[in-house]
């Protein structure tokens, strides 16, 4: 018998499952699954690692604005709203809107 405990689903009681499957106190069949350990899961993303690449983002973006400012160039200004434009979007889709 293995030593870790599982919940049996006739009788409620966490209890060991023989080699066929059963609970070892009521005699039920447990399901499959509950024999399996639960994997460890890894924690979440720090705010600053999930929003690593639209912080980059504006950072090219105010780079490209500051740039059209000083160069009188209306092109760069438009771009840069472009790059923060994309940026918000692949965040939305990344995350499910």
């Amino acid at each position: 018998m293995p030593s870790s405990l599982t919940p049996c689903p006739g009788c409620g009681r966490d209890t060991q499952t023989l080699e066929d499957g059963r609970c070892h106190y009521c005699g039920q069949l447990k399901p499959l699954t509950a024999d399996i350990p639960a994997t460890p899961s890894t924690p979440p993303p720090s705010t600053l690692e999930d929003l690593r690449p639209q912080l980059i983002a504006v950072a090219v973006a105010a780079l490209l604005a500051v740039l059209g400012f000083l160069a009188g160039s209306t092109l760069l200004l438009v771009i840069a709203a472009v790059v923060l434009l994309a940026s918000a979007v692949a965040k939305i889709v990344a995350d499910g809107w």
